[in-house]
């Protein structure tokens, strides 16, 4: 039996412990028990289990609770569809990130910029898998043309090569986030071929979305290692 405790502000039921008080002092969260780790975000939690299941309590605006509601839950209720889970982050502020014990990554919630790395910017109330880059082909449409794009090397040290072999337009731009969803870099593609720079930035995943005039967005994962 595991006894958790939490305290804090607890304005979307956050501690998990049945109410919206905030509390000053521990308090007991509910209806937890065998509970390896935790990850406390601004507005949710997530506690994964010894099983490799997961619970959620907290705000639910954007489905970052993933159990098929865009429900607040002040006691912790079951992320839907995951197994196998080894790690959990809430530190975005309306997302969740879950890796599996298979290497790959799921999460669910706001989407409006890319945040869950699924090729699409839709909310989504239950986990949905991350995209795998590391030899990634993407399509893009350019004024009704097919655009052909790859990055590589993926993983590499911060240095990546961008090139697009087909209907290049110079409309088209890339934005790169980093794990909890904050913008690290922009740019505007000027020519075919371009090198992405993230030479400065810190070893881990980030997330690209490539965007053209018309909005249409094709997003992946790239790995400064």
């Amino acid at each position: 039996m595991t006894v958790n405790w939490a305290s804090g502000i607890n304005n979307d039921g956050q501690l998990g412990n049945g109410t919206n008080t905030d509390a000053p002092i521990p308090v007991q969260v509910n209806n937890l028990t065998d509970i390896l780790s935790v990850s406390a975000g601004q507005y949710h939690s997530l506690f994964l289990k010894s099983d490799g299941t997961v619970l959620s309590a907290g705000n639910n605006l954007y489905g970052q609770l993933g159990n098929s509601t865009y429900t607040n839950q002040s006691i912790p209720v079951q992320v839907n569809g995951l197994t196998g889970v080894t790690k959990v982050s809430a530190s975005g502020y309306y997302h969740s990130l879950f890796l599996k014990d298979d290497n790959t990554f799921w999460a669910c919630g706001q989407n409006n910029v890319g945040q869950l790395g699924n090729s699409g910017a839709t909310n989504s109330n239950v986990p949905v898998q991350v995209l795998d880059s590391c030899s990634i082909t993407t399509n893009l449409t350019t004024h009704n043309k097919s655009v052909e794009a790859i990055i590589f090397p993926n993983p590499s040290n911060g240095f990546f090569n961008l090139e697009i072999r087909e209907n290049f337009s110079a409309d088209n731009n890339i934005e790169v986030y980093d794990f909890l969803g904050n913008l690290v870099c922009s740019a505007q593609l000027t020519t075919s071929t371009h090198i992405l720079d993230l030479s400065n930035k810190a070893r881990g995943i980030y997330f690209y979305k490539l965007i053209n005039a018309n909005k249409k967005i094709t997003s992946g994962k790239i790995i400064i290692d």
